[in-house]
This record gives C-alpha cells, sequence and structure tokens, in this order.
C-alpha cells in the first residue's frame, strides 16, 4: 500500500514536470524589456532641441564639444530608445558626476501618457514623468556599438582615447581661432569690495600676445586665460597648458578643470564690468562673500 502511494506520487511529480516545460516551451515568458514600453507603434517624440550654452558659463571645451555633438532627429531618438534600458544610477555615479550639461531634449509620448526625454551626451538618459519621477537608462556593453555615434562619449573607460582625440582636436581648434579682443585690450585692476577683513586686489592683463589674471598687483601665480567671445562679452577661460604656478599659492585654481571659466566681461552703455566664479565679492546687500558679483572696470 505504502509502495503504491509513493509511486503514485512520482508519477504525479513527473507529469507536473512534463507540463511545465511544455507549457513554458510554447509559451515562454516575455522578459520584462524596457524596449516594448518605449517604442510602440504610436510613440510619438517632439520638440526636439539641443542645450549647449549653458556650459558657456563653466567651459569652453564641454561648451565646443557639445556644439558638435550631431543632432538628433525622431529616427535616431527612437534607435536609441529602442536599446536603452533601465540601469542603476549608483553603478554610474563615479563616471557621470558631476554631470556635464550635454543635453538633447524632448517630448515623448507612449502608449497616450507624457514624459520629457533628457539624453545626455555621454550615453545615458533619463525618462521623467508628469509626477517628475526620473528613470535613468543606459546601454548595456553587448550593444553600445550601436548607439555609440549618436553620442559624445561612451560611459566605459575603453572609450578615453576616443573621446581624448575629440577632445584635443577641440583644444587644437581654440588655439588657432582668431579672437578679436582690440576693444578689451589693457591692464585692469579690482578687488574683492571689502576693506576690513580679508581684502583681496586682482590685475587682469589683456594683450594680443597673452592675457593673465592674477592675486596682487605683480604677478605671482599667473594663469593664463583662453579667450571667447559670446554674445558680444569676453569669456577668459583657464589655460591649464600655459600656467606655471609652481612655487606661488595655487588656490584660485586647484579645483580647476582646463578650460573652466575664469573671468567674464561686459560693456554696458559703455561702461566695462568683470566677474568671477572663483572671486569672492563682498556683496553689502547681504553682508556676505559672494561669487558672480558684477564690479565696474576703472
Amino acid at each position: 500500500m505504502k509502495m503504491g502511494m509513493r509511486l503514485n506520487k512520482i508519477v504525479y511529480l513527473i507529469i507536473s514536470c512534463m507540463f511545465i516545460f511544455y507549457n513554458c516551451k510554447d509559451n515562454p515568458v516575455k522578459p520584462s524589456v524596457e524596449k516594448q514600453k518605449l517604442i510602440t507603434s504610436d510613440t510619438i517624440i517632439s520638440n526636439i532641441k539641443k542645450d549647449c550654452d549653458v556650459n558657456i558659463e563653466h567651459n569652453i571645451y564641454d561648451y565646443l564639444l557639445c556644439t558638435t555633438w550631431k543632432d538628433l532627429d525622431e529616427k535616431s531618438i527612437k534607435k536609441i530608445l529602442h536599446y536603452a534600458k533601465e540601469g542603476k544610477y549608483s553603478e554610474f555615479r563615479n563616471t557621470i558626476e558631476p554631470e556635464t550639461p550635454f543635453w538633447i531634449n524632448s517630448d515623448l509620448k507612449i502608449n497616450g501618457k507624457s514624459y520629457e526625454l533628457k539624453i545626455n551626451g555621454m550615453s545615458y538618459l533619463y525618462l521623467i514623468d508628469k509626477a517628475e519621477n526620473r528613470k535613468f537608462l543606459t546601454f548595456n556593453s553587448q550593444e553600445t556599438s550601436k548607439v555609440e555615434s549618436y553620442f559624445i562619449r561612451n560611459l566605459t573607460e575603453d572609450d578615453d582615447e576616443n573621446y581624448n582625440t575629440k577632445l584635443n582636436q577641440i583644444k587644437a581648434n581654440l588655439k588657432n581661432k582668431k579672437v578679436d579682443i582690440s576693444k578689451w585690450l589693457g591692464t585692469f585692476t579690482f578687488d574683492n569690495n571689502n576693506y576690513e577683513q580679508q581684502y583681496k586686489k586682482y590685475t587682469l592683463s589683456i594683450n594680443n600676445n597673452k592675457i593673465t589674471f592674477y592675486q596682487g598687483e605683480l604677478p605671482g601665480c599667473e594663469i593664463y586665460c583662453s579667450p571667447y567671445i559670446f554674445n558680444n562679452d569676453l569669456y577668459l577661460y583657464y589655460n591649464a597648458e600655459n600656467t606655471n604656478c609652481d612655487g606661488f599659492d595655487t588656490e584660485l585654481i586647484d579645483k580647476l578643470r582646463d578650460g573652466d571659466l575664469i573671468l567674464k566681461l561686459s560693456n554696458q552703455k559703455g561702461k566695462k564690468f568683470i566677474q568671477s566664479p572663483i572671486v569672492n565679492v563682498w556683496d553689502d546687500n547681504t553682508s556676505s562673500f559672494k561669487l558672480d558679483i558684477p564690479i565696474k572696470l576703472q
């Protein structure tokens, strides 16, 4: 009797396993792939815009790399979305942060639901719904080659050589670019507007051969600058290649990347103004030091 019951259980288990196997074979479980959700027959992409100008206030090489980034049309974006996979931001944080503002933005509608799509030139995307929930998307290593032509750089270390080639070309082009600085020539001094504590004075020298900036009236750490004109304003960026501050205080440039903005000069109603993202200036309105405070040049 017991032997018969055991045989019945074994037969039942075998039949159950066979049923499950053939049922799975005929009806395979669909993987939870993002491409089925991102690309459907009624996926609509509209209002495609590339935003590079924000970089002019931060780093000239980032700005120029962004401007040379190819524009993406609806067909290109659909191909990008086809291969995009949801990823964990934490796994790429060290590669992405600080985030470089290379963005192509668009409106996206999937199955009647609206999203904001933000594509970064460093090969990742954000899908943002109306409730501001943000989904991070990128590409697996097997499919990176299928979309890499649409981006400035991959998120993998093996793309360093390709990215550096692009960056070196940008630097060479800027070095050979003729920038008309004739209306800005001269030597300018300004201070941080505080004569009671932490008083500091600065000197900017602009001539046709070189542009240098330093703290004080005599050059210590003489910072070389690369000029660029944007909307009639003169932007001066850190030139790390020519700057040599060995033996001097390098506080002003310790945290700078090559090409970071140092000074911005503007002409307002015949008067020159200067401001800086690295020089703290006393603000009488708030009784505190602040960056990017416009100062009238004498």
